[in-house]
């Protein structure tokens, strides 16, 4: 008897990291991806093929209109693994910078996945056996000056992802949180301050192929890469040289 595919969602499915699980996971599972870039999604959509079952949500995720839509669409579904990649970020001094820019910082990053997440345990989509995936930040380990809302949102998001994994334990659903570090991502191009060096970066392919061996590794925390961990690893061990080092990188240049 064939076995039935799996379904897996994934937010910010449209470029970045998310566009790379899509990629990385298409040949396992049916992909359903939540972006609210419908000309990305659409390129996505061709890129990966008429031969991958793979098709957009449509919706601002931030938004309660956005998050009706996502849970009517999703409601008959039986989702195997929600992957919560969608992010966005705000690098300019705080003080300097727009309470309403920085909010929505958090309502995207944070709130979004929090309700999301309540609303589609409350309707039973997601099975039995299946994987919740939160896509943190290397900033959780080391501090991101320049950026603090967003810090303070994915700090926000390992510790729901942390609490979140033993509560669910019992229903025999799996939570992994990663902390990605630089990423060849329009992302990152975008909000990085120097981009001399994004030839360095990790390809999000890379990436997704890392966070999908994790996953059937059954990881619950996930470094990917052996610099990033040895940075983890600093940021607890010698916080004021991390914390200096990200100074420099990235806060000192604001102020030229």
């Amino acid at each position: 008897m064939k076995e039935a595919r799996k379904t897996c969602v994934i937010t910010g499915a449209a470029s970045g990291i998310g566009a790379a699980l899509a990629e990385v996971l298409k040949d396992e599972y049916d992909i359903i991806g939540i972006d609210r870039d419908f000309a990305n999604a659409k390129k996505v959509m061709d890129k990966l093929g008429a031969r991958a079952n793979v098709r957009f949500i449509i919706a601002e995720l931030s938004s309660k209109a956005g998050q009706e839509r996502i849970v009517d669409e999703l409601e008959h579904e039986k989702v195997d693994l929600f992957v919560h990649s969608a992010g966005i970020n705000v690098v300019t001094a705080f003080d300097a910078s727009d309470i309403q820019t920085q909010m929505a910082v958090l309502d995207v990053n944070l709130h979004a996945p929090v309700s999301l997440t309540k609303t589609l345990l409350a309707h039973f989509v997601l099975k039995r056996g299946s994987s919740i995936i939160f896509i943190s930040s290397l900033s959780h380990f080391v501090g991101y000056p320049g950026a603090s809302v967003y810090g303070a949102s994915k700090d926000g998001l390992t510790s729901f992802a942390r609490s979140l994994s033993l509560a669910l334990k019992p229903e025999g659903i799996h939570v992994m949180t990663v902390f990605p570090g630089p990423t060849h991502t329009p992302h990152a191009q975008q909000h990085s301050l120097d981009n001399s060096k994004e030839h360095l970066r990790v390809p999000p392919e890379v990436l997704a192929q890392k966070i999908k061996k994790a996953l059937g590794q059954r990881r619950h925390r996930y470094v990917p890469g052996l610099k990033n961990k040895m940075f983890a690893v600093a940021g607890k061990l010698f916080p004021k040289l991390t914390e200096h080092i990200m100074k420099r990188t990235v806060f000192d240049k604001l102020q030229n």
